[in-house]
């Protein structure tokens, strides 16, 4: 879009493709999606058009078009052999049901983002888009901060909401999973979310110094506020231990981010390393939950049992 480069997307997109042709397709969504919301978020003043291109817009999308085509067209060995094998009675694995249908509430989406919030990966699970605490802290923070653009703002708001519709509503949902629902680990296409999530939460921990301290603090009561209301309504896994370990997460990063916005330079690599450490034991304490979870909740095989229908075979 910017400059009119090419290779890397192309080789980008077709690796994508080539590694999981049903991840690949959800990726292929993600980058119209993105042109979009690139376009429009970057547009004021020709932030995304320095070379002044005439017919931008229209020549940007016909770029992203073809360069699309040439990446599905490098891993075609790969689609067109997945489409073959398809065809021998996958694609009827099951019967599509496009009726629409709410899935979720905005609460119940809000606490599978904190930690500990492990439900299930069976069908009625619902989407894993766990970005840490300090992700949430920092995204209202983006939205609050009037050095980034409103239209950069407004386009990152429905960028969001797009992905909340679609995950919230069954028949969109059942489009990013090429029309089939999937066999359990619903809604495979979250880690889009995560990703633009973490880079709107980095945009604005660059900025920092640009929000008051009012305005943290008031992202940071707010957000107790959430946690606190999640935990009285007792979702799956998310008991008062979690809830506790949420709250104090929150009173720690915010601390820290006050004294980011506070202190000069000398003491800010001192308080980014400590916010990083406790970023560090957020994500190690979560994962392990996590993995406890999944287990309690699936399982697995003994060895024994393995190793005596594998002697059987």
């Amino acid at each position: 879009v910017k400059y009119r480069r090419f290779r890397l997307f192309v080789l980008s997109l077709a690796l994508a493709l080539l590694s999981n042709f049903y991840i690949g397709y959800m990726t292929c969504i993600y980058v119209l999606l993105y042109f979009f919301y690139y376009f429009y978020a970057y547009n004021g003043d020709g932030q995304n058009n320095p070379l002044h291109e005439k017919n931008h817009y229209f020549r940007s999308l016909l770029r992203m078009g073809l360069y699309s085509a040439l990446a599905i067209g490098m891993a075609a060995i790969i689609i067109l052999t997945v489409s073959y094998s398809l065809s021998f009675g996958k694609n009827s694995f099951s019967e599509p049901n496009y009726t629409p249908t709410i899935r979720f509430d905005p609460l119940s989406f809000f606490a599978k983002m904190l930690p500990n919030s492990y439900d299930t990966v069976e069908p009625e699970g619902l989407p894993f888009v766990y970005c840490g605490i300090l992700t949430l802290l920092l995204l209202p923070l983006y939205f609050l901060n009037r050095r980034f653009r409103r239209g950069e703002r407004i386009a990152s708001f429905v960028f969001l909401l797009v992905f909340y519709v679609s995950m919230s509503v069954s028949s969109l949902d059942m489009l990013w999973h090429g029309g089939q629902a999937p066999n359990w680990l619903n809604y495979r296409y979250s880690f889009f979310l995560c990703f633009i999530l973490l880079v709107l939460a980095t945009r604005a921990f660059a900025r920092i110094s640009d929000v008051a301290e009012r305005q943290i603090l008031s992202v940071a009561v707010v957000l107790c506020a959430l946690i606190a209301l999640a935990g009285a309504m007792q979702y799956k896994n998310f008991s008062l231990t979690a809830m506790a370990v949420s709250l104090l997460l929150v009173a720690a990063l915010t601390m820290l981010l006050l004294c980011l916005r506070r202190r000069g330079e000398i003491a800010r690599p001192f308080f980014s390393s400590l916010a990083l450490l406790v970023v560090i034991a957020e994500l190690f304490y979560n994962g392990t939950w996590q993995l406890y979870c999944l287990h309690a909740d699936v399982g697995s095989t003994t060895r024994e049992s393995y190793v005596k229908y594998h002697e059987t075979t």
